[in-house]
Formats: structure tokens, C-alpha cells, sequence
């Protein structure tokens, strides 16, 4: 066999294999949970006492309202969701009753 034709096949095996590994983890320094609230970050050191309640529409504008950030999402025991970091968001953890379990940032 001709040893260019190899070394094509090698490096398009190669090539094929690289797009299925993961991405790199990339650490920051960024604003963490207990960061001042600062155009929009997200703090929930003001929500604590949501813990516990029912996760209805009003509850949920008051701890997006108190903990400063422009977005919030809901998260059911065993739901999918993306791992991105959004540091305006607010997640909300509730068991399967919609009672409020923990808050957190992100």
C-alpha cells in the first residue's frame, strides 16, 4: 500500500477521533454565591428564607427579585440541565411536592 494513502487515513482517523473528546475545563476567578450583587450578578445570601416554601409564581419573583439576578430557572429532582454558568441566574431546587429545597447560583 502506498504510504501517503496510510498516512491519510491515519490523520482522518485522527482528526474524526478529536471532535469527540470533551473540551477542556476552564477554571475562573468569577463571582461566586456569596459575591456582592453587582449589575446583575446573583446572590442568594437576601433568600434563604424562601427554603422551604411552595415554588409558586409569586415566590419565585420575589427570590429572583431579592438576589439580584435578570434570570431564573426551576430545577425537578432528576431533570437535565445545562452545566453553563450564568452568573445573573438563579437556580431554584425543588422536590417533587414544588417545595423549595436550596438556591443556588449559576
Amino acid at each position: 500500500m502506498d504510504t501517503k494513502f496510510i498516512f491519510a487515513i491515519a490523520a482522518t482517523g485522527a482528526l474524526a477521533l478529536s471532535a469527540c473528546a470533551p473540551a477542556p475545563i476552564v477554571r475562573s476567578d468569577g463571582p461566586t454565591a456569596s459575591t456582592p450583587s453587582q449589575g446583575g450578578s446573583c446572590n442568594i445570601t437576601n433568600v434563604g428564607w424562601a427554603v422551604g416554601r411552595v415554588a409558586d409564581n409569586a415566590t419565585l419573583a420575589k427570590i429572583k427579585a431579592d438576589s439580584g439576578a435578570t434570570e431564573g430557572r426551576v430545577i425537578a429532582p432528576g431533570q437535565a440541565v445545562t452545566m453553563d454558568f450564568k452568573a445573573a441566574r438563579v437556580n431554584v431546587h425543588i422536590d417533587g411536592a414544588r417545595n423549595i429545597q436550596k438556591l443556588t447560583c449559576g
